[in-house]
């Protein structure tokens, strides 16, 4: 049995997935803790992550910064500025079936650059190009309709059921579904989705309903409170698409966990990384982390240092 230790979202279970064809007896094993390796053994996989143990022998597939260099690490490290799906891929896709390409973007849209999915993965699926209706309405007399692309409906779905950690689930209905159609429809998938985001009855909209909203210097800091949903990064990526931020930092008061979205995620990061409670890391415009303090010690901190 070999093991894949991978991260807790779209991009982590896919390159998990698209890497369980080119080894011998895989587990997939997905990590509450960015880059543990508590139960790495020799020869293991790490997909979507860097591992907190550079010691480790075995395989890494990842796109985040920060890896140790050849003198320093022991793993080997298969590394892009692409999603970690796309590079389980290129490794891999010799072995992995051509209809099963498709799903690299699931993990690519979840990621945010779709842009990035190699053209033999639209040829081989033509499908994920295809508009599809996304709402429809009645006014005034007149039907209107909304669609978009099917390869950008694909993630949501599936980070649908990772947030509530029920992966095992999602990791099903990846190895199960046949088409784009299968993510896009799938009742189990909409029904899901319907809980996280339902405008109306939707965990995300219990939870902003409540939560504080600061827009301080140069970025917006949103503190909410959600024990059993992970929503950072959702709510990161909501309010940074709004025109009145450029970049959100969203912190859960229930248990430090962060996530950082925006153009200038960059140079946030880098300010965070001076205050000593703060832990954040991650690629352009997509960060997360944690904080040991309460998020109003951050919030004087910030307003403080003029961010």
């Amino acid at each position: 049995m070999t093991k894949i230790i991978t991260h807790h979202d779209a991009d982590g279970l896919i390159s998990a997935y698209l890497t369980s064809f080119g080894v011998k007896s895989p587990k997939i094993i997905v990590g509450e803790r960015f880059g543990d390796t508590t139960e790495w053994e020799k020869g293991s996989y790490m997909t979507d992550m860097r591992p907190i143990d550079p010691s480790i022998e075995g395989t890494v597939i990842d796109h985040h910064p920060g890896h140790p260099g050849l003198a320093d690490r022991k793993y080997s490290l298969v590394w892009d500025q692409k999603p970690a799906s796309i590079l389980a891929w290129q490794k891999f896709k010799d072995d992995i079936p051509k209809d099963q390409w498709w799903k690299t973007m699931i993990g690519a849209v979840g990621d945010g650059q779709p842009e990035k999915v190699p053209y033999e993965i639209w040829k081989e699926c033509p499908e994920l190009m295809q508009r599809t209706k996304t709402f429809i309405s009645h006014s005034y007399g007149e039907w209107k309709v909304s669609y978009m692309p099917a390869y950008k409906l694909l993630s949501s779905g599936i980070n649908a059921f990772a947030r509530y950690g029920e992966y095992d689930t999602a990791l099903r209905l990846i190895r199960k579904a046949e088409s784009p159609k299968d993510i896009i429809n799938n009742p189990e998938i909409v029904a899901q989705k319907s809980q996280l985001s339902n405008t109306k009855t939707g965990d995300f909209t219990k939870v902003m309903q409540s939560a504080e909203i600061y827009p301080l210097h140069y970025m917006t800091l949103c503190i909410y409170n959600s024990p059993n949903v992970r929503l950072s990064g959702y709510i990161a990526s909501v309010l940074a698409s709004s025109k009145e931020n450029t970049v959100v930092l969203a912190v859960n008061s229930d248990n430090g966990s962060l996530s950082l979205r925006g153009d200038t995620a960059n140079y946030i990061k880098g300010e965070l990384n001076n205050l000593d409670y703060v832990n954040i890391d991650g690629h352009d415009g997509f960060c997360g982390g944690n904080i040991t303090k309460h998020p109003y010690e951050l919030l004087k901190d910030l307003m403080l240092m003029k961010i």
